[in-house]
Order: C-alpha cells, then structure tokens, then sequence
C-alpha cells in the first residue's frame, strides 16, 4: 500500500530529471502511455528490485563464501560481475513459481494445455534442469549468464530487473577491491513462502573479511539496502560509501526529488 501511495502521489515537478518516473511522465505527456497506467508501471520497476533483490544478493554473497575459487577469480576478472549477479539470480530463483492463463491450445511433452487452462511456470525447477545447466546446482558464473529464467522472459520479463543487476554489481564492485575472502554460515530460508525465496539469515563471519587501506571498507548502511532482510551479519563499518554504492543508492532514492 505505502508503494501504491507513493507511486500515486507523484508530479511532474516531483520528478527528478532523468529518473524513471521522469522518463514515464514524458512518454504519458506524448500519449504513448495512459495515464492510468503510470503507477503500475513505476512499481513495476521499483518493487521487483527490493525484496527479490535482497534474495538474490544474500545468494550471491553465500555462494561466493561458499565458493572461495569463484571469489578469487571475480577479484581477478570484475568485468564478470554482472556474470556472477545473473548466476546468482538463477540459483535463488527470487520469485520460486508463478500463475499464468494459456492463450491458445499447446502441447507439452506430450500433453495438451488446454485454451484458458491455468498453469503454475515452476521457474526455480526450470533454472536447475540439467537439460539446460551443466551442474546445475553448481555455483560457475562462467556459463551462459542468458539462459536462466530469474528475470523472466519474453513478455514477462522483469522490469526492474536492471536496476537489480546494477544494486547487485555496484555491491561486488565496492567488495572486490577491498574483500579477500569471504566465509558464510549456514543459511536460513522462510520455508513458509512457497512462491518467493525469502532469506531469513545468513551470517558473514568477520574473521575472514580483509579491510584494505586507511578508510577503505563497504558501508554498513550500503550493504543493509541492498540485503536488509537478507541479515547478512557485516562486521562494524564507517559511514563513508563507495562511489559505486552512491549511485545505487540514488538509484533507488533519487526516483524523486522528494
């Protein structure tokens, strides 16, 4: 509701220039879009890169703990990062199934889907099928980062979800400098949600965290933004913030002036 509120609440003279609403504002000042459609469209960018976000990046931080040779060789190849923020994505599958109504008559492995016959796309079995991924449950950010089906697809696709990759990516870009390795505990996940991936914790230890320089370290506000609800337990941190977390936090704050 407080989403709704705000994304009903907005002005041209709120808007903050080059942001998304201002884009959005634009296109429905031209008549290109309704203007009964512009808070749908907003929440529709904002909200997918929150709570499925903050999953995806308590995996992508897991798995890089889990995984100390992926670790190493992003520290060595950070152009791989949005690689590592796509393998990650697969691997949480943030939002586990989802709903869909069938348009027309199709088959299926034989089977025939009938024309408005409701279906469940079961899209965390799809991003581990093995017909597909080689080692499926297998953490490497060096295959294919295209063929999961994390953000969606056609249609369907997310629409926030480059805003995900960029709060993601901007996170690894800020660690990789300054993080040697990284060592997790196990973690916990809300088993009670059957369509969504939701972290309950996942612990950091901060014996294996490596500061690197005088005033160099990730801000702890940074890293509660992008995995609040995630709980990853950061060791104590300053109040400075990276160039790059800087700008995910505009991002997501600066979608208005207000």
């Amino acid at each position: 509701m407080e989403q709704r509120r705000f994304a009903q609440s907005q002005t041209p003279e709120m808007a903050k220039p080059g942001s998304w609403t201002h884009m959005l504002l634009d296109v429905v000042r031209r008549g290109d879009l309704p203007a009964e459609l512009l808070p749908p469209a907003m929440r529709d960018y904002i909200v997918p890169s929150l709570d499925t976000t903050i999953s995806a990046t308590g995996e992508l931080i897991y798995q890089l703990g889990r995984n100390p040779d992926q670790w190493a060789l992003l520290r060595s190849k950070p152009e791989l990062a949005r690689n590592a923020a796509n393998e990650a994505t697969r691997m949480a599958s943030p939002v586990r199934s989802f709903g869909r109504h069938i348009s027309l008559d199709v088959e299926v492995a034989g089977v025939t889907i009938p024309e408005g016959a409701r279906i469940m796309m079961m899209l965390a079995a799809a991003n581990r099928d093995e017909r597909a991924f080689e080692r499926p449950n297998d953490f490497d950010f060096t295959r294919d980062p295209r063929l999961h089906l994390g953000f969606g697809r056609g249609i369907h696709m997310c629409a926030g979800m480059h805003l995900a990759q960029l709060e993601m990516m901007s996170l690894l870009k800020a660690m990789i400098p300054r993080v040697e390795t990284i060592e997790v505990g196990a973690m916990r996940v809300n088993k009670a949600l059957n369509y969504r991936l939701g972290i309950t914790e996942s612990p950091m230890r901060r014996a294996a965290m490596s500061w690197i320089g005088r005033g160099d370290f990730i801000d702890e506000g940074l890293v509660a933004t992008l995995a609040a609800r995630a709980q990853l337990r950061m060791p104590e941190a300053g109040n400075e913030i990276e160039s790059a977390g800087s700008r995910v936090t505009d991002a997501i704050n600066g979608v208005t002036r207000g």
